[in-house]
Formats: C-alpha cells, structure tokens, sequence
C-alpha cells in the first residue's frame, strides 16, 4: 500500500487465500492496474500528438468512476489547447492571403501573449500596406517625391520598404 501512494505501481500482488486480507490486497492490485492503465493512456495520447496526431485522445468510456471523469477532463483540456492553435492558424491563414477584416479571440490569462502576438502580426502587415499605398497613390499623381521611413521596420520588412524606396529613386 505505502508502494502504491509513493507512485510505485510494478508492485507483485499475490493473492493467497480469500480472507479480509487477500481481498484488501485484491482490491490493490485493481486499483494499481487501473492507475498504469491510465498513465498508458495518457502515454499514448501525448506519444500521438507528439508524432502530429493532435486528433489523439483518452477513451474516457475504457475508465469508470473519478478515471473516467478524469479522463474527460484531461481530453477538455486538451481539446482546448488545440482549439486555440487552430483558431491561431486560422486567422493567420487569413492575413497571409491578406484579408484583414478578422482579428484574432481576446484570449485571457497567460494566453493573452497569443493574442497580442497575432495582433502584432496584423499591425505590422497593415502597416507596411498602408505605406506603400500612400507611395502608390503620391506616384500616381505624379508627386514621386514621397519615401517610406524604413526606419520604422525591421528585418525583412526594413529590407522591402528600402528596394522600394529604391526602385522610386531610380
């Protein structure tokens, strides 16, 4: 039993008669092998989505009792990590085929970063658009004058906005 609460769950039960004892000790071994059950299955869902299979998970119906009402849990929870990813994927699948008009869930709590990142991504596309339309719009009325700040970007971005800047001034 002390093996059992430590986490210890290889334990040898042998029944020897069918006294108070053995039936305790029976009713031991069920329980160890419900609880390696579980871990199984938890094993096997993580080694799932771990090879991609997010789609993957526990058979709530195989537990009963608080197991299967564990399991449920485990698989809600589960199922809501993924639904934020797939509502992640979703949006800036959208703003890759440059339709802004949807913006991402208000997450809360420590997933708010997600929404702040996707919000930032939205910005920074927005913005580097609306800059080039405005040198779009100067040059069809024949004012070429007008420069993108490249200052304001970064990276890739900096690097765009300069070979625009560029192409104008030549």
């Amino acid at each position: 039993a002390e093996n059992i609460a430590g986490g210890k769950l290889d334990n040898e039960i042998t029944l020897r008669d069918y006294d108070e004892m053995s039936l305790l000790l029976n009713a031991m071994h069920g329980m160890q092998c419900t609880v390696l059950q579980f871990i199984q299955a938890q094993a096997d869902m993580a080694k799932s989505h771990a090879a991609g299979t997010t789609s993957a998970r526990m058979n709530a119906e195989f537990f009963s009792g608080s197991f299967q009402e564990l399991a449920h849990e485990t698989n809600q929870l589960v199922t809501s990590h993924i639904n934020v990813t797939e509502q992640t994927v979703q949006v800036i699948a959208q703003y890759a085929q440059g339709n802004f008009d949807i913006d991402m869930v208000r997450l809360k709590g420590d997933q708010a970063q997600i929404t702040q990142a996707v919000d930032q991504v939205k910005h920074a596309l927005l913005a580097i658009s609306n800059d080039i339309k405005l040198m779009a719009e100067a040059g069809a009325q024949g004012n070429f004058g007008v420069r993108v700040d490249a200052n304001r970007y970064q990276f890739k971005f900096k690097a765009m906005v300069e070979d625009l800047n560029l192409l104008i001034n030549t």
